[in-house]
């Protein structure tokens, strides 16, 4: 069924995601580092907070990350 769909391989990349809306920005920070221990490459990070600035500054943040 994938092929017929357009799939063209049998593997597909894995990313990361947590929980991470209450993280501090540096809890937040620290979080990509074990994601990157188990071969992980891409994340996937939830946002809505409150007001939006604080989502704006913590993807800025992220995207800072090495190999992010």
């Amino acid at each position: 069924m994938w092929r017929s769909l357009g799939g063209g391989r049998c593997e597909a990349k894995a990313c990361a995601g947590g929980i991470d809306l209450d993280f501090t920005l540096d809890q937040l920070l620290a979080q990509p580092e074990g994601f990157l221990a188990h071969g992980l490459q891409a994340i996937k990070m939830k946002v809505s907070r409150d007001v939006l600035e604080q989502d704006i500054d913590r993807l800025q943040a992220i995207r800072c990350v090495p190999r992010f």
